[in-house]
């Protein structure tokens, strides 16, 4: 894997150093504090309005990473005021599965691993677990068997919604989870099928993704890929490409190497090489600095995850990632954070829905959960992730 020349010049050495992560996981925790007082029991939005999120209830599938924010945070300082709100949260989200409210989609994954398997793995209490198995088996009911994938949205075994997405690599570690958690093979089945499906079939040739792809229902034959978050069918959008990042790295932690069909690196090189002189991903890859457009940071906070998740399956030190992971957290760091503004956000530069004008140049909730989550992994290597 080649890189660019002149990411040698922003390149700070030292910042996986222990201290530097530690002096920006603080910074983080201040905010946060800030933050808990302003949302109170409640929820910020997925997105800011000039640098503000607005405070919502617990209805969006982006609501989670709030509260994965705060079970790291959690863990990160002992604080029982982090402790308190992400049980009241978390107690939230089990009253969400239990009146079906706004579930009718595959972020289950999504909603439940931040939430319930976080608190679960947290607290050891059996009311989490309980409620987590719960979310999964309504996520393995979204399965269409004779097709072989999840149905991302709309009402489940809908003829018309017979798509997967890309996203969705990172809503099955529930289902694994659930598999080793109980033992029952069923929930493993149902997310190897479905990944097998989508890796398959939504990476394309040149080892970019579409954002979404249909297959028939009947038969499960692949049909079209389409966008609905990219600059167009044929681009490659950038957070989609981070999804396939992570979520195959997650993947290869469940999944023997005969089971993956693994194109990670494959993905990651064409991600990397379609990065601009900053190393910060424009919101579609088919932007550069000629070129420019919007830049979606949360897209670099994704696959810095990605990175680490499989630098720690590697049994000898990846250099190549290592030294990815050092470019990209760095000019995260340098230019891209919220350190020193009163915006609620932390990772600035982010893009929700570029068509929809919804979330452009903004900061966005799971940005700041991934570049949180990264830097956490680098902090504690030991960490039980939640995925």
């Amino acid at each position: 894997m080649e890189f660019k020349n002149e990411w040698l010049d922003s390149l700070d050495k030292n910042v996986t150093n222990k201290g530097n992560i530690k002096k920006e996981l603080d910074w983080i925790i201040v905010k946060l504090k800030k933050n808990l007082k302003l949302y109170g029991e409640a929820y910020p939005s997925p997105a800011t309005y000039n640098g503000k999120y607005q405070i919502i209830e617990n209805r969006e599938w982006t609501t989670s990473f709030w509260t994965g924010m705060l079970w790291i945070a959690y863990e990160y300082t002992n604080d029982e005021e982090f402790l308190n709100i992400a049980k009241i949260n978390t107690d939230s989200f089990i009253n969400r599965l239990n009146t079906q409210y706004e579930i009718e989609h595959h972020d289950i994954g999504f909603l439940y691993t931040l939430s319930t398997v976080a608190a679960y793995k947290v607290t050891g209490e059996s009311k989490y677990r309980e409620a987590s198995i719960k979310a999964a088996n309504l996520l393995v009911e979204r399965f269409i068997p004779q097709a072989g994938f999840i149905q991302a949205w709309g009402i489940k075994l809908d003829t018309e919604e017979n798509r997967a997405i890309i996203d969705s690599l990172l809503n099955i570690p529930l289902l694994f989870w659930a598999s080793e958690e109980t033992k029952d093979s069923k929930y493993r089945d149902v997310a190897k099928q479905h990944y097998q499906k989508v890796i398959s079939n939504i990476i394309r040739e040149d080892n970019t993704t579409f954002h979404t792809y249909y297959f028939d229902y009947d038969t499960g034959k692949p049909l079209y890929g389409k966008t609905r978050q990219g600059y167009s069918d044929d681009s490659c959008w950038a957070r989609g490409q981070a999804w396939a990042i992570y979520g195959q790295a997650l993947a290869s932690k469940y999944l023997c190497e005969d089971e993956l069909n693994d194109k990670f690196e494959e993905v990651l090189e064409y991600f990397v090489n379609h990065l601009p002189a900053d190393s910060i991903a424009y919101w579609d890859l088919i932007f550069n600095d000629e070129n420019p457009s919007d830049r979606d940071s949360s897209s670099n906070a994704i696959a810095l995850c990605g990175l680490l998740e499989k630098i720690k399956q590697e049994k000898e030190l990846n250099y190549n990632y290592l030294y990815l992971i050092k470019i990209m957290l760095s000019n995260l760091q340098l230019s891209y954070t919220t350190i020193n503004s009163d915006e609620q956000g932390i990772l600035k530069h982010g893009v929700y829905s570029w068509h929809s004008g919804r979330g452009v140049d903004e900061s966005n909730i799971w940005g700041d959960y991934f570049y949180l989550e990264a830097l956490y992994r680098i902090y504690n290597n030991r960490w039980n992730s939640y995925w």
